[in-house]
């Protein structure tokens, strides 16, 4: 799972939420070294949201794959970034001083419940829904590789988020650590790229409710291509997951 490439607006601090931006030249760099770093991946799979600073990053990321045939790109919207209402394309210092108005400290301390900006509870759903989805078509289609499906057209005829809540949903989870896992046992590989604030709460839902073990905090905010690869193991309603590599950017060191 990576985090987009950077656009202007990043570089200029602006909170982007919905607001499509292409990456910069620095975004587009950012993901050619991230590709290369991910290239020896024999990826199944590809997805990003449907804004185009993802859509920009995975196709630059397949692009340098050792593959001869990397898999099609799918856009999901479900991944797409945090909706922030009126906040959005505003500078984050500006977006503070408003908040400060309303007796709000920083963006940080906002709870996202004025009906106008896209609730947590909102962007949460989503997401996890986008991952068990996943899983499911993931373990559907190996269950039963005779279909020749490539396994994307059975997470997209999941993909409706309507009566799916995270607090009703029932599962069981247990710790999964790498010395249990064989390379043999792993049946596919799949690149999500997304947003900051739509992984974060991802991955707050893989440490809380998943039992995911992170080797550094969740608060630490990304930088752009930063990326966290997972081991998953699914069966229906039964997860066990461990985290590989978090938040990785060496890739990126010295680019300006």
């Amino acid at each position: 799972m990576i985090f987009s490439g950077e656009t202007d607006a990043n570089k200029e601090r602006r909170i982007q939420g919905h607001v499509d931006i292409p990456l910069n030249e620095c975004g587009r760099e950012q993901a050619r070294r991230a590709g290369k770093a991910l290239s020896h991946y024999k990826l199944s799979r590809a997805y990003c949201s449907d804004l185009q600073r993802t859509q920009q990053t995975a196709s630059i990321i397949l692009e340098q794959s050792d593959m001869p045939l990397p898999p099609k790109l799918v856009q999901d919207p479900r991944i797409k970034e945090q909706g922030f209402g009126w906040m959005e394309n505003m500078l984050l210092e500006d977006a503070n001083r408003e908040l400060r108005k309303k007796n709000i400290s920083s963006l940080a301390e906002f709870q996202y419940d004025d009906g106008i900006t896209e609730s947590k509870p909102a962007v949460i759903n989503r997401v996890v829904h986008f991952f068990k989805t996943l899983c499911q078509s993931v373990y559907d289609k190996n269950k039963d590789s005779s279909n020749g499906s490539d396994g994307t057209e059975l997470c997209e005829a999941l993909s409706s988020t309507e009566n799916f809540s995270v607090a009703n949903d029932e599962y069981e989870a247990e710790e999964l650590s790498l010395s249990n896992v064989r390379e043999e046992d792993i049946c596919e590989t799949i690149l999500v790229a997304s947003h900051g604030a739509a992984l974060r709460y991802l991955y707050k839902h893989f440490r809380n409710n998943l039992k995911c073990v992170f080797p550094s905090s969740l608060e630490v905010y990304p930088r752009n291509t930063a990326y966290s690869t997972f081991i998953v193991r699914y069966s229906p309603r039964k997860y066990a997951l461990v985290c590989e590599q978090y938040n990785s950017d060496s890739h990126i060191d010295g680019l300006s």
